[in-house]
């Protein structure tokens, strides 16, 4: 660059800063090389779903007590305690209200609720997809017993639609009418 001439590039223009005379900062710019994404291990069915299961049936069964503990999620999710932690850390606010125990001690610490979200998950409270489901289930039993053939023809027509372009118009609407009916909307 010569001494009159404005900088151009990005390092010219880092290179040339001055603050009292001084040079602020030198840099050089490298080419990055390609990045690689390494995605996450899928932790939903092997440790967070276990453990949410155990802590729907856990305040069903004990609908009053202060609980569960670490340890007993640990034993009923099959998980050891550290995936039980890791778990609640990951489920709390969406699914589950944790509070930790006196002196931020996590293994003293206890889940208070589970959220209809969490009840929808583990398949305690309906869903708009559970519920599609359940209808072509026995839409699926209906055909298969129907001896009448306009009749599982219609039967037919009306799986091909749920299980086809219009499932997710019904999914659609049947969440919006379980939600309302769970107090959600």
């Amino acid at each position: 660059m010569l001494p009159n001439q404005a900088p151009t590039s990005t390092a010219e223009k880092l290179q040339s800063r001055r603050v009292h005379d001084k040079p602020v900062r030198r840099c050089r710019i490298l080419s990055a090389a390609p990045a690689t994404i390494r995605l996450m291990d899928d932790t939903w069915a092997s440790r967070d779903l276990p453990v949410l299961t155990a802590i729907v049936q856990w305040r069903d069964d004990n609908p009053l007590g202060i609980g569960p503990s670490l340890d007993e999620l640990a034993e009923l999710a099959h998980v050891d305690d550290e995936d039980v932690l890791r778990a609640i850390s990951a489920l709390d606010g969406t699914f589950i209200t944790w509070v930790l125990g006196g002196g931020g001690d996590p293994t003293d610490s206890f889940v208070t609720s589970a959220s209809a979200a969490a009840r929808q998950a583990v398949g305690q409270w309906p869903s708009g997809e559970s519920l599609v489901e359940q209808l072509v289930a026995g839409l699926r039993a209906a055909e298969q017993i129907e001896t009448d053939p306009v009749e599982k023809s219609r039967l037919r027509t009306a799986l091909d639609a749920l299980t086809g372009i219009a499932r997710d118009v019904v999914v659609g609407v049947a969440t919006s009418v379980v939600t309302r009916s769970i107090g959600q909307g």
